[in-house]
């Protein structure tokens, strides 16, 4: 009777060996080990890697995944959402490699991501040089104390190196590494910077981005029309009419000579 039970108990332990092997709990162990708190969790769908040290990558085969400052997540053909403790939430699309540096910095090496910060939270991302996160305002009540609203935007990392930046709900700022404002997105804006800005040196300077100069083109004004026609066609019509009319009292005035003035009413 007791072998039977040792024997189910081995069984047992060789089945969640085999699971805590090959089912993604080593990497968490791995990071758990340097007393580092857990700063998130991520669901992810389809593949889906985790750097487990320095490039060596190893598939995440669990739905869920707790996330720990110093991670890389790599997304090849799946998706990944992350919820972080803020309770920001990152979506990283295929294709996408993303670090997490610490609980509330983010950085961008390739792909594209959706992001949504709350009011009370303070996540930043980085791209290159640049770094992206929510426009914080006084508050009327209180001058020395900053407030700012929820954010959901994109940031998409061109092969090229150029980045673009959308903003869907609320104000994003972006920055230089100086702590500089590049530039301010309202709600529905987008903005490219190009790869010469946001690979440049920290000691250079980088000039503030107007948005409406940066990927969009001025449209011609449209002419005024009257009637359908344009102003500048209907000066050529009174032009015309203006000479024919004068033609006419030049042939009707030349063919007897004798005609008397008009008598004035």
């Amino acid at each position: 009777m007791m072998k039977k039970i040792y024997l189910q108990l081995f069984t047992w332990f060789l089945c969640f060996l085999h699971i805590f092997i090959w089912g993604g709990f080593l990497p968490t162990l791995s990071w758990a080990q340097d007393k580092n708190p857990p700063i998130g969790e991520i669901i992810v769908r389809g593949e889906v890697q985790v750097e487990v040290k320095a490039h060596v990558w190893q598939n995440i085969e669990l739905s869920y995944f707790p996330l720990f400052s110093g991670m890389k997540i790599k997304t090849k053909k799946g998706l990944a959402n992350i919820f972080l403790k803020d309770h920001s939430q990152v979506e990283l699309n295929k294709d996408t490699l993303l670090a997490m540096e610490s609980a509330d910095n983010l950085r961008l090496f390739q792909g594209k991501i959706d992001f949504r910060i709350p009011a009370h939270a303070h996540l930043r991302l980085h791209l290159g040089n640049i770094v992206v996160q929510k426009t914080s305002f006084p508050q009327a009540a209180q001058k020395n104390y900053l407030t700012s609203e929820e954010v959901l935007g994109t940031l998409t990392l061109h092969p090229h190196g150029a980045v673009t930046i959308s903003s869907r709900k609320g104000k994003i700022s972006v920055l230089d590494q100086n702590q500089r404002v590049l530039a301010a997105l309202s709600q529905r804006d987008s903005l490219t910077i190009p790869s010469a800005l946001t690979n440049k040196s920290p000691q250079e300077k980088i000039a503030p981005i107007k948005i409406a100069q940066v990927g969009e083109e001025e449209v011609a004004a449209e002419p005024e029309k009257y009637a359908g026609i344009s102003v500048k066609t209907w000066g050529i019509i009174g032009l015309a009419a203006l000479g024919a009319t004068g033609a006419l009292i030049a042939a009707g005035g030349g063919g007897g000579g004798g005609g008397g003035a008009p008598a004035c009413p």
